[in-house]
């Protein structure tokens, strides 16, 4: 009965996506309630327009203007501020970005900061699906190195 009214295929397997995400929330619902679990996705969200306004400011953006961005981005956000797991992949993904910005700027550290994306992507993919777009973020940070470093190498050499 369970299979039938779940899957559109009822012989298909099972696959837990998301396994993190539903055992955290069962347990923060068995412990807690629905409070619990609302209550983590608040701070998921705050902690989201924090990490976003942080990384604006630490790359050297007009404090007010960041605001000012921070502010349209949660109100973009509204629509997807539901207790789920994807609130993890807007998470993740701001913090992915925060630490490919400070890495850009602080060469000395930058190795130590960049290790925490293979982490970060590990605990992302048994969260949410999602976890790509930190991969596809990775891969276009490198891209545009790799752009850039082509450019300026053209741009010397037709000197």
């Amino acid at each position: 009965e369970f299979r039938r009214v779940l899957f559109r295929s009822p012989n298909a397997p099972w696959i837990p996506y998301e396994w993190g995400s539903g055992v955290l929330f069962a347990k923060l619902n068995h412990a807690f309630g629905l409070k619990g679990v609302v209550f983590l996705c608040g701070v998921m969200i705050a902690a989201l327009i924090t990490v976003l306004l942080r990384t604006m400011l630490t790359a050297g953006a007009n404090p007010l203007l960041a605001i000012l961005a921070s502010l349209l981005a949660s109100n973009a956000l509204l629509l997807h501020y539901h207790a789920r797991p994807h609130l993890f992949t807007m998470l993740f993904l701001v913090i992915f970005l925060g630490l490919i910005e400070r890495a850009l700027t602080d060469w000395a550290n930058s190795w130590k900061l960049l290790l925490w994306l293979p982490a970060i992507t590990v605990l992302w993919a048994n969260i949410h699906g999602g976890f790509l777009a930190g991969v596809l973020t990775v891969a276009l940070f490198g891209t545009g190195d790799l752009v850039s470093a082509a450019l300026s190498a053209i741009s010397i050499g037709g000197l």
